[in-house]
């Protein structure tokens, strides 16, 4: 310590970071040091008494996504089922392992797995019941995992014996069914076949020991495999891998050590291929393996890191999704309504990056069709299916319309889409009263926009559907009239109007109940226009209230398609009216209401007559279907011409499955007799 006395130690530690010129100086003399104070300074870096600065530069990633694997079952050997037990109840269709799927022309798992030989399978019996279970080991479940594996299916017959997945905690001996394959193939309108992947989160097991197992129940329903079963853990470690479907993200995570001021990443097939940000998120659109590199600096050093296959993207079959023409209108009736002769667009939607597509365009100009987005015309009037098969090297699948497209003829229009009309509602404004019917806040009436037509034509009436229709002013005159759009795009020269008693609105909890206002004479449409409902009472007494209302669409999110607008009453400091009124659009709760125009493209060759559907041979009842006859067979549709229900020789009184909240239309067979109606499950 004595060579040090004219230099204290904690100067030398300044002096050599913040001067080049004196590190010599002090290098020099580190020479002499004795080793008990070159501890001493070793001590002081290891401490972290020295700056960070003094840190080495090295660059490390991760990602939100990576992950490993706690648990693996592929299902490519008895050997590798041993772990796994069955329930057995038909010894002729129950569980065992299968090469490829049973569907000619769709791809064995390879295909997302090149290591794979076989898949766990069971083949449906229209004969007899089946109530197969194949039951995992006890996994034991780590904070932050979660399930995955790939299933391959139809949708369409999973009404009579579904798959679904259960997992039941060891220690409560608690099952908790995790997922139906017939209710989420309801819920997105899957037909397939296809593989397709699933996961689960299962953050409430972390620390239990669970058992999972699938379980197949019903007669008649579809061929299920299942591959690829895994229970993952996140780890962000940076020694760990990600694994992800073709399309998806990966959030990266920086973990360079040494505070660098600047990154450079490279991404071998992703999008984008780099980045300059610290935390870079990235899509990965394609199958593969791919390395990432981060090179870091701090201005004064680099350093950096490639990890070989860090990103492992597994191919997706595609999904189908016809994107109907964007300017034809929307119907309660029909997934769109269009006129004859017109040129439309049709647009493919499809995920999962399909290369090939195959149009069916029944009725039109272009009736087959390899384009993505085909340009086709309707020759004459009539009520039209379509589908679209798209295909990639992982698969196929189809999306099929049924009775989805009218051309041609009469129809009710409205700007409300199939997947809304799910959750009807009128607008309830709390005490104030409603949004579309009796309020407190001097709106005098509502209008609905409409787009013109994409051809002449002539709207005779209108529809209202009402969600309330109590009054204690059964006289009070409600007016419906069409208008035009002036200058300002707010309702202007009224074209027609007609009129209704209070007590004359219809509704019914079973029917979706129309309110029909009829005008004198049609009136011809050849650019945008309005409805205006307008006349709501709104008086309160000993008797009760009046409380009409429309029904609406949901409210959309901010900026979104706004169709409403409302007539509003101008009040003074003193809330007094000031006799001023001015047309408003709603745009803070931007939604529609469910009035239907009933527009007439003219050549009735399918007209009205059918396409409005007034004869009804069912009825919801909240549970139950009732038919008024006996038929051969019952089909049902969604709004957008997905049949989602079967059935041969139905009971008058038919308990459907659990399907969405919406209108459906019912289609009933009598030898070759059809007969078409509408419901409202709701």
């Amino acid at each position: 310590m004595e060579l040090f006395s004219f230099v204290p130690a904690t100067i030398i530690v300044v002096l050599f970071f913040k001067n080049k010129l004196l590190l010599i100086f002090v290098q020099n003399m580190f020479n002499e040091i004795n080793s008990a104070m070159r501890n001493f300074i070793l001590s002081c870096a290891l401490l972290g008494a020295f700056p960070a600065s003094a840190q080495t530069l090295t660059a490390d990633f991760t990602a939100a996504e990576a992950a490993r694997t706690c648990y693996y079952q592929g299902f490519d050997s008895e050997e590798d089922l041993s772990d796994w037990s069955f329930q057995v109840t038909n010894e002729d269709a129950t569980w065992h392992l299968a090469e490829r799927p049973y569907v000619a022309g769709l791809p064995a798992f390879t295909v997302f797995n090149p290591e794979s030989k076989y898949s766990l399978a069971i083949r449906y019996d229209d004969y007899s019941q089946q109530n197969e279970t194949a039951f995992s080991p006890v996994v034991h479940i780590e904070p932050g995992s979660r399930c995955e594996f790939y299933l391959c299916f139809s949708g369409g017959l999973l009404v009579f014996a579904d798959l679904t997945l259960s997992v039941t905690d060891m220690a409560t001996n608690e099952t908790t069914q995790m997922f139906s394959a017939f209710q989420w193939a309801q819920e997105v309108g899957y037909d397939g076949p296809n593989w397709m992947p699933f996961e689960f989160d299962l953050a409430e097991y972390a620390g239990c020991d669970v058992r999972f197992s699938f379980n197949y129940q019903g007669s008649g329903g579809e061929d299920m495999l299942v591959d690829d079963f895994r229970v993952v853990q996140e780890d962000l470690s940076g020694d760990s891998r990600v694994n992800i479907n073709e399309g998806d993200a990966v959030h990266f995570e920086d973990l360079s050590a040494g505070n660098p001021s600047s990154w450079e990443w490279e991404f071998e097939g992703g999008e984008p291929s780099s980045s300059s940000g610290q935390n870079p998120v990235v899509v990965y659109p394609r199958a593969g393996t791919y390395k990432v590199s981060l090179t870091v600096a701090d201005g004064q050093a680099r350093h950096s890191v490639t990890k070989e296959g860090f990103v492992q993207v597994t191919a997706v079959a595609p999904t189908a999704k016809i994107g109907l023409p964007e300017d034809a209108y929307l119907s309660p009736w029909a997934a769109c309504f269009v006129p004859v002769g017109v040129p439309l667009q049709f647009r493919d939607l499809s995920e999962g990056h399909p290369t090939a597509w195959e149009w069916q365009l029944q009725g039109t100009d272009c009736p087959e069709s390899n384009e993505q987005n085909p340009v086709a015309s309707y020759m004459a009037d009539g009520v039209y299916s379509l589908s679209l098969r798209v295909s990639n090297s992982a698969g196929v699948h189809t999306d099929m319309l049924q009775y989805a497209v009218q051309a041609g003829g009469a129809q009710y229009i409205w700007n409300i889409s199939p997947e809304e009309n799910a959750s009807l509602a009128p607008a309830y404004l709390s005490f104030f009263g409603y949004y579309g019917g009796s309020n407190w806040l001097g709106m005098q009436a509502f209008a609905e926009y409409f787009a013109k037509p994409l051809a002449k034509a002539t709207v005779s009436e209108v529809v209202v559907y009402f969600a309330s229709v109590a009054t204690i002013t059964p006289d009070a005159q409600i007016k419906v009239a069409l208008h035009g759009v002036g200058e300002d795009g707010m309702p202007d020269d009224e074209w027609a109007s007609a009129t209704l008693r209070a007590d004359e609105l219809e509704y019914s909890d079973a029917t979706f109940e129309e309110t029909v206002f009829r005008f004198p004479n049609p009136v011809e449409i050849e650019e945008d226009f309005f409805v205006v409902v307008s006349g709501f009472p709104n008086n309160s007494t000993d008797e009760g209230t009046d409380d009409i209302a429309m029904f609406c669409s949901p409210v959309r999110p901010e900026g979104g398609k706004c169709t409403a607008y409302h007539l509003l009453e101008e009040w003074d400091e003193n809330d007094q009216p000031t006799g001023k009124l001015e047309w408003m659009e709603n745009v803070d709760s931007p939604l529609s209401f469910a009035l239907c125009p009933l527009l007439d493209y003219g050549n009735h060759a399918s007209g009205v007559s059918e396409t409005s559907l007034p004869f009804v041979p069912a009825y919801w009842d909240g549970s139950n279907l009732h038919l008024d006859g006996s038929y051969d067979r019952i089909l049902l549709y969604n709004s957008t011409g997905t049949q989602v229900y079967a059935a041969e020789a139905p009971a008058e009184a038919l308990p459907l499955p659990s399907l969405p909240n919406g209108i459906y239309i019912v289609e009933c067979w009598q030898g070759t007799v059809r007969q078409v109606g509408k419901i409202w499950i709701h």
